[in-house]
């Protein structure tokens, strides 16, 4: 048992999920067999709790360390912007992306959460992306210039910090 979670259960919510088959095809199966099989609800919550999250997570970690491979060394020139999940001042999240121009490539997309500007739902964007350049600084990548929308607290920022 794993996190209260029986062992066959969670290995067979995997082998389901990553083979590619259908639960209700498997279920179908084992019950032809007259086997137990793991239920429903129990298979649906490994796979959005565990699996498809750590999934999401490799495949974001690999292909964002491949880009980030690929764009080093050269001078880059991004793209920015953020994005509420809701309009006006209510939005719970935004997404923070920069993009280079040159590759096409989405280099950074950051997710910020109200509660991380101490729910102030305007101090978000600003958040994001600052978070995404040290991200991007810590990785050693020479940013050239950043086009962004005109964010008044990202204006000052570049002025107080000489960012070109």
């Amino acid at each position: 048992m794993v996190n209260y979670i029986q062992a066959g259960d969670f290995l067979l919510s995997c082998t389901v999920l990553t083979s590619g088959n259908n639960y209700y095809k498997i279920k179908h199966l084992f019950n032809l067999l007259n086997l137990g099989c793991v239920n429903q609800s129990t298979f649906f919550g490994i796979q959005a709790n565990y699996i498809c999250p750590e999934i999401v997570n490799f495949w974001c970690a690999s292909q964002q360390k491949k880009i980030l491979d690929e764009i080093r060394g050269r001078k880059l020139i991004l793209l920015g912007d953020g994005q509420n999940d809701s309009p006006g001042h209510s939005a719970q999240y935004l997404n923070y992306n920069l993009i280079d121009p040159e590759s096409g490539y989405l280099v950074v997309y950051d997710v910020v959460d109200k509660r991380q500007t101490k729910l102030n739902s305007n101090a978000m964007e600003m958040f994001g992306y600052t978070r995404s350049i040290k991200f991007l600084e810590e990785d050693k990548q020479d940013i050239q210039k950043i086009v962004t929308d005109g964010h008044i607290g990202m204006k000052s920022y570049m002025v107080n910090f000489n960012f070109p």
